[in-house]
């Protein structure tokens, strides 16, 4: 487990750093906190060790986890100064602090004064539960001050007003709860592949919160709403009305840019999502103007460098993951190498960023890419960089499918003494974690039996695609080509060309006749 003072100086920026030993010199006492903090702000790991062997004659390093705690505080404390200004929400708190302060001397007056102030704020930003605290302040002001004009006005307009906000923080509740519900079985494995998954989605769309949009009586309640019918819709496989959901959470959070400075990351996700079905329907060029907003989201709406750091990471994934995808979705693979060339460059900065769906979704996109330019190799060690994840293991599908890329990779680099092992192990990896369903079951079972065999012949091939195609009639079944597209690679191996052009042809295919059907 990382150290959290550690992990906490290491998130600083300069400025903040600078700012913290201003804060700190203010006070002889802290000047052991200083050394220390300057010491940790070099280190590249941390070990208690390390910190022990350099202080060993300093008097607080018999109780370094005591002094640590304190410096730990003392980093907040500043960095709570440093950004009092740092969002509306802060001002209003700031301004509360006040109030507590000035009610405490009996000066009720300027605690009114302060009020009106963060009750604007509050109200201008939506913020409905600094509005009941202010509310909850201004009801004390008015029972310790006996002042019956203030008694009344509470009775008439602060009551009311109260007994509102809190009738849309708690509808705010319930879809939060519903699509925290939803997310949590898009994370755990997507899409639904069978009637037992579906019936867990079903039951949460069957709310009647969720089947009567007019109940969603605020911005954040229809931000919520909207989300749950685009994970709903993705995951059962109708990308089209999962898009234009996504499509809907963008365009309100734009209508809304205060909402997008308070919280960037519901931005963040929202762009995600919209650019991802754009991908998987084909509306390529809308890609690249959302795919532009992604990248500039910090500049464009001015946020604070010292608090974007974790934001930064998130943006240099996604939009790296999203424009990965729609090169390959496009078929523009030259334009994929390019972008793979740029990611190799930066591997380990890549490599080394938390884990995280994303993360993962990135690697196996680039081993896939490398897949289809036949450069096995390469496609291998990516593809290796998911196998060997443990910290994390959902969504289950992706790494379930990265195990069915790994054997590919394998057979097309004739590493045959390798490939029985892997089968099996496949096999007993996807029974275990319930996601053998009829597609893999005949693909696995293919594989099976041309183990032995040199090459793939054209029967056997031509057999697969005939079962495969049978398959997916089932629409859960369906869903098995999100992540590999199997017909273009037995397509591939049938008339012999690479599979790039085998995936350029299908698509040709598609802009001729749009009713194509998938394989």
């Amino acid at each position: 487990m990382s150290d959290k003072l550690f992990c906490l100086i290491k998130s600083m920026s300069k400025q903040e750093k600078r700012y913290f030993k201003i804060f700190a010199s203010n006070n002889r006492k802290n000047s052991n906190y200083v050394k220390l903090f300057d010491f940790i702000a070099k280190l590249e790991e941390y070990k208690d060790e390390i910190v022990k062997e350099k202080f060993s004659k300093e008097n607080f390093i018999s109780q370094l986890h005591v002094t640590k705690n304190l410096l730990h505080k003392l980093i907040l404390r500043s960095l709570t100064v440093y950004h009092a200004e740092i969002s509306e929400e802060s001002k209003i708190k700031e301004l509360l602090r006040f109030v507590e302060i000035l009610y405490h001397k009996g000066l009720y007056d300027q605690c009114v004064y302060f009020l009106e102030k963060a009750e604007k704020i509050a109200q201008d930003n939506l913020y409905y539960i600094g509005v009941i605290e202010i509310l909850e302040w201004k009801s004390k002001i008015a029972f310790i001050t006996t002042k019956t004009s203030d008694l009344k006005k509470y009775l008439i307009s602060d009551y009311k007003d109260e007994i509102e906000k809190l009738k849309i923080l708690k509808n705010k509740s319930i879809y939060r709860q519903l699509f925290y519900e939803i997310l949590i079985l898009n994370n755990e494995g997507t899409p639904i592949r069978s009637d037992s998954e579906l019936e867990k989605y079903e039951k949460i769309m069957n709310n009647s919160y969720i089947k009567n949009e007019k109940i969603a009586d605020s911005f954040f309640s229809r931000m919520m709403l909207y989300h749950i019918n685009a994970y709903y819709y993705l995951n059962k496989g109708n990308i089209v009305k999962s898009h234009n959901y996504c499509k809907q959470v963008v365009e309100l959070l734009e209508a809304n840019p205060t909402q997008i400075i308070k919280s960037p990351i519901h931005y963040i996700a929202a762009l995600n999502n919209y650019i991802y079905t754009c991908t998987q329907i084909g509306l390529f060029e809308q890609c690249y103007p959302a795919l532009n907003k992604l990248k500039n989201v910090i500049s464009f709406y001015n946020l604070p460098n010292d608090l974007t750091i974790n934001l930064k990471e998130t943006i240099f994934v996604r939009s790296n993951y999203l424009e990965l995808e729609l090169y390959k979705e496009s078929c523009e693979f030259e334009k994929a190498k390019t972008l793979i060339n740029e990611l190799k460059n930066q591997q380990d900065l890549l490599l080394s960023l938390p884990t995280t769906r994303y993360k993962i979704f990135l690697l196996y996109t680039i081993s896939y890419t490398y897949f289809i330019l036949e450069e096995y190799s390469n496609a291998l060690w990516w593809i290796n960089n998911v196998l060997n994840i443990t910290e994390q293991r959902e969504p289950i599908d992706i790494f379930c499918f990265a195990r069915v890329l790994n054997l590919l990779i394998h057979y097309e680099l004739n590493n045959y003494d390798q490939i029985e092992y892997i089968n099996n192990s496949n096999l007993r990896f996807f029974t275990t974690r319930n996601r053998m369903f009829k597609f893999e079951l005949l693909f696995f079972s293919f594989l099976k039996n041309v183990i032995s065999k040199d090459e793939l012949l054209e029967n056997d091939l031509k057999k697969l695609k005939t079962d495969l195609r049978t398959t997916i009639k089932d629409n859960q079944e369906l869903k098995a080509l999100q992540y590999f597209d199997y017909f273009s690679w037995i397509d591939c191996k049938i008339k012999k060309i690479g599979m790039s052009e085998s995936l350029k042809n299908k698509r040709k295919s598609k802009l001729y006749n749009k009713n194509v059907n998938p394989c």
